[in-house]
């Protein structure tokens, strides 16, 4: 499934397993589906996985759709990874549920990155994590667990993305920002360097953010405007 150890990280986390399974089964999964049918046209696709109430009603892009309690018994989960299909609903809280349960059932967690990614090899993409096409990610940087990097993002040096996390292209991270999990940053954002922003924050659209965020703000506007209201507030 991986190079050996001694691989750079950035180089390591390319290489796709010859069978995987698919977590999701909206329009996420799709997206992630086409990725791997185009660029990994050796890996085969053996089905999708979702919760209970999903699988009787679905049966995305012509694939079989196994209730995730029951994959084990038909799957060799010590040979076969899964990839995260799971997008942004209810701040990305899903996917980090689907993470959560795959991670505490024993199953492996595949990391999918695009080829044409520019990925340091001194920079560290964690299990789970999606990284689309053109996105740069630099020294030192950290994309956390099940993350999702949409298109020509740029993550700048030292930055750290946290897990559960969901950047739309072409956003922009300087160096050394500290953004918290669970966090949705929309299209064409602008972080300047340094900015920590909390745990499950949304920031809007064209949003240019140059101060810290505490946990769960709202932001919008090109002023960066602060919502009165919290994300989960919002999005519960």
């Amino acid at each position: 499934m991986s190079k050996p150890d001694n691989v750079p990280n950035g180089v390591r986390s390319r290489f796709l397993a010859k069978k995987v399974l698919v977590y999701g089964t909206g329009m996420m999964s799709e997206v992630v589906v086409s990725l791997i049918r185009q660029h990994f046209p050796d890996t085969q696709i053996l089905g999708l996985i979702d919760k209970a109430e999903f699988v009787a009603t679905s049966r995305a892009l012509s694939y079989s759709v196994f209730d995730r309690r029951e994959i084990g018994d038909r799957f060799d989960i010590s040979e076969i990874p899964v990839v995260l299909g799971v997008g942004f609903g209810t701040m990305n809280r899903e996917r980090k549920d689907a993470f959560e349960f795959l991670e505490l059932n024993g199953h492996k967690i595949q990391t999918l990155i695009h080829p044409s990614a520019s990925i340091s090899d001194d920079a560290v993409v964690n299990d789970g994590a999606v990284i689309f096409d053109g996105v740069s990610i630099g020294p030192f940087a950290e994309v956390g667990a099940a993350s999702i990097v949409w298109s020509n993002c740029v993550i700048g040096h030292h930055s750290r993305v946290g897990a559960f996390s969901f950047l739309a292209g072409p956003s922009a991270l300087g160096g050394r920002v500290t953004l918290g999990e669970c966090s949705y940053v929309g299209l064409n954002v602008t972080i300047k360097d340094g900015v920590s922003i909390g745990a499950e924050s949304f920031i809007g659209a064209t949003v240019y953010v140059n101060n810290d965020l505490p946990d769960y703000s709202v932001c919008y506007g090109q002023r960066s405007k602060l919502n009165k209201l919290s994300s989960r507030q919002l999005f519960s």
